[in-house]
């Protein structure tokens, strides 16, 4: 399992957390191994925690960004782009990148 972490920006946040998360789920395809979401949203956009289900962390960045991408297809998210994604490995891992 994976985690990475991505920043969604916009001029002005008019979405919720739990829509972004029903978003994120809606958009993930089988092979991003999707497991959880987590949410935070602020006036400017919004924070999220992806725990994906993949063999390495190229492997889960890669999935991470094809899902976010296909997150900002969404009509509602017109006005945002991705500031940045961050990906953290669990401790003893040889896959440090």
């Amino acid at each position: 399992m994976h985690l990475i972490n991505g920043r969604l920006d916009t001029p002005q946040c008019r979405v919720s957390a739990a829509f972004l998360n029903r978003l994120a789920t809606d958009s993930a395809d089988a092979e991003d191994g999707l497991e959880h979401v987590y949410t935070q949203v602020d006036p400017r956009g919004a924070d999220i925690v992806l725990f994906l289900l993949q063999p390495t962390a190229a492997a889960a960045a890669a999935a991470a960004d094809r899902l976010l991408l296909r997150m900002l297809d969404a009509e509602a998210l017109h006005d945002w782009r991705l500031a940045h994604r961050a990906g953290l490995l669990p401790r003893g891992t040889d896959d440090q990148r």
